[in-house]
């Protein structure tokens, strides 16, 4: 690794701290322009191939399927955020509810996918996906459909905790913008917009969210060290 990347902290390693934050806030980009691309993706699918399959199915379903993935690190980020044991406790509910959303929408994604690269025509997807649907952990249809308004809404409620004036880590209009992603939800073509307002949402609070996994930064390790070489 380049030592330019690498702030050691006096024992030659790298601080995990530092890394985690940096990814943690880039997650909080990320997902939202990953979201972003698949709404545009989408429109141009829709244009070119009536949605699928082909490239544009598949490289749109792809941006989705990564979007989902950094958007599970801003859920728990958020949530490792908020104060107060009762606030937190709700938290916790909240992010489990999202992330089981998220984890339904992610099979859906990837049943998509698959179909996508196994299907030659629209006829085939429709067959394809009923016999996916019942070999990969099946899943209610009602919950199919609510499973990404699921995520976006706990997204939302842990914004709304981080901009109440107890918290003052979210703006209080954070969670106002986040609402766009509904938007989304009601037309394919307004997907892009939803996902922008979201980044507009997310941004003032990615530097302020704790990263989703507790890392050190070496300070700890220093300290034994420390205390090694006294004794």
């Amino acid at each position: 690794m380049n030592s330019a990347m690498r702030e050691q902290d006096g024992t030659g390693a790298v601080p995990w701290a530092s890394v985690a934050r940096s990814f943690s806030g880039f997650c909080f980009v990320g997902a939202p322009v990953l979201f972003a691309g698949y709404g545009l993706l989408r429109i141009v699918d829709g244009m070119a191939d009536g949605h699928g399959p082909g490239f544009w199915w598949t490289a749109s379903h792809s941006l989705f399927l990564a979007s989902l993935l950094l958007f599970g690190v801003v859920l728990v980020g958020l949530c490792r955020r908020v104060s107060g044991r009762w606030m937190r406790r709700t938290a916790v509910v909240v992010t489990i509810a999202a992330g089981a959303g998220l984890v339904a929408t992610i099979r859906t994604t990837v049943i998509d996918l698959i179909v996508g690269f196994t299907a030659t025509s629209r006829a085939d997807m429709s067959k394809l996906f009923d016999a996916f649907g019942s070999a990969l952990i099946p899943v209610p249809e009602i919950v199919s459909d609510l499973a990404p308004a699921m995520c976006f809404a706990g997204i939302t409620t842990l914004l709304l905790f981080l901009a109440l004036p107890r918290s003052g880590v979210a703006p209080w209009w954070a969670p106002l913008l986040s609402l766009g992603t509904a938007l989304g939800q009601t037309s394919p073509w307004l997907a892009p917009v939803g996902a922008l307002t979201l980044l507009a949402a997310l941004l003032p609070v990615r530097e302020r969210v704790q990263p989703p996994w507790p890392a050190s930064d070496g300070s700890e390790r220093r300290r034994r060290l420390a205390a090694r070489s006294r004794g």
